[in-house]
């Protein structure tokens, strides 16, 4: 993929080519456009739940990768896995490919913010609690200033 697929309705030709092209031959197991678009909903509804307000969302980045086969299956399998950012207005689809999951591994979106993100949710999650102080011979941990 040569530069950022914008993830809206009208670039959903792009966007299943982009994830043919990583297939290649590939098939079964694989990830197909529509995955794209159902991430980005999820992330967004995950910064939105953890009170980022729109304006401060651009940067964030999300990747996912479907779980591994179960236990009982003995080799690697080929699936996908991609990556989108948040921009000022919307999602992009970043890189997409073609990569190997093993038996029991973990899968799912994988959402990563800036520090300065993340000291927005943090606010948010305190919002409304006050912090006791340290007892005796207890530090001050970072997030008692928030």
């Amino acid at each position: 993929m040569k530069k950022p697929i914008k993830i809206i309705e009208e670039n959903r030709p792009k966007i299943d080519e982009a994830f043919d092209l990583a297939n290649g031959r590939a098939g079964a197991n694989t990830l197909l456009g529509s995955a794209a678009y159902s991430i980005a909903k999820d992330a967004e509804k995950e910064l939105e739940d953890r009170g980022l307000p729109v304006s401060r969302r651009a940067g964030a980045k999300a990747t996912y990768t479907p779980a591994g086969p179960p236990r009982s299956y003995k080799y690697s399998m080929t699936t996908t896995t991609f990556e989108i950012e948040r921009n000022s207005n919307g999602w992009r689809l970043m890189s997409v490919e073609k990569t190997k999951v093993y038996p029991r591994s973990a899968g799912g979106m994988n959402l990563t913010v800036t520090r300065a993100q993340a000291d927005v949710v943090m606010q948010h999650a305190l919002k409304g609690l006050r912090i006791a102080a340290p007892e005796a011979g207890e530090e001050l941990s970072e997030t008692a200033d928030a």
